[in-house]
């Protein structure tokens, strides 16, 4: 099963980069950076997926009924990690700070 999953984002990557426009425009920007953002969300909802198919079972036979509240924590946790990372970047390529920034 995971070898079909594997194969499937391996394909699906290369046809991605092959469609993508080459060019630097503003629309070929905007568009790219829609479909990455799609792409980012449609591949997280399947990790999570196969994570809570996977793994939850055999966590609520460990934890309980907390199991499905440490899952939604550590979602959260990601999110905000990410959400702080965009907004101020990371240690080795921090935003750049600007005096009259509208952020």
């Amino acid at each position: 099963m995971w070898l079909i999953i594997f194969a499937l984002a391996g394909i699906l990557a290369t046809v991605g980069s092959l469609i993508l426009p080459v060019t630097h425009d503003e629309t070929a920007g905007k568009v790219e950076n829609l479909i990455g953002s799609v792409s980012e969300g449609v591949a997280g909802g399947m990790m999570l997926g196969m994570v809570a198919t996977a793994m939850l079972p055999e966590a609520f036979k460990g934890a309980g009924e907390a199991a499905g509240v440490y899952f939604v924590l550590g979602f959260v946790l990601s999110l905000s990690i990410t959400c702080v990372e965009a907004r101020f970047g990371t240690v080795q390529n921090p935003r750049p700070h600007h005096e009259h920034s509208v952020y």
